[in-house]
């Protein structure tokens, strides 16, 4: 089985993030890397794969230092930069000017999203849409995801940024048990004053 992995472009761009963000963690965020990591990353074209560890090692480090509103932060981040990708950017604009900014459709957005940035990552599965808000099943999680709920609320800072396009303000709860290869994120939103 192949290996969970993510974009090169991709996980360049989450240590990027956190870096700027929190410029005087740069150094322990680099060294939870390692020095192998780093010099496989920066060597390796946008296009092609890493491994998902390295962006499970910088939301790690990240969550060491902030903890869970850390993590959920650099989701945020991430999730804001994602839609200026250059590998992300055309799958948002283009379902967005021919679908709109409904919910329903960001949640499409985030599930076509997860597929094209990683690979033997998980599943997400069709969202579920309630009355002010969906829950989105993601089911087959790897091994290093479903050892990192930090990884899951990183997850879920990315979904609340996707919804800033619509402007809705949008909250995401975690359900998962440690060591599960299932997670429920649990989207609430309003309309964003």
């Amino acid at each position: 089985m192949p290996e969970p992995s993510i974009r090169a472009s991709l996980a360049k761009m989450v240590l990027r993030r956190a870096t700027e963000v929190w410029p005087g963690d740069a150094p322990a965020i680099r060294a939870a890397l390692g020095p192998d990591a780093l010099d496989r990353l920066e060597r390796t074209p946008g296009h092609e794969w890493v491994p998902l560890a390295f962006e499970v090692a910088i939301v790690r480090a990240v969550h060491a230092r902030h903890g869970d509103e850390g993590a959920r932060r650099l989701g945020v981040e991430i999730g804001r930069a994602g839609l200026e990708h250059p590998l992300l950017r055309p799958l948002v604009v283009a379902t967005l000017g021919m679908l709109g900014r409904r919910p329903p459709v960001l949640l499409e957005i985030a599930s076509a999203a997860w597929m094209v940035a990683t690979r033997e990552a998980g599943r997400p599965g069709r969202a579920r849409p309630r009355a002010g808000g969906a829950t989105l099943d993601l089911s087959q999680l790897t091994e290093v995801v479903i050892r990192e709920r930090a990884y899951l609320l990183r997850m879920a800072g990315a979904l609340q940024a996707l919804f800033e396009l619509a402007r809705l303000s949008t909250t995401c709860d975690v359900e998962w048990e440690e060591g599960a290869p299932r997670a429920v994120l649990q989207l609430s939103w309003v309309r964003a004053g």
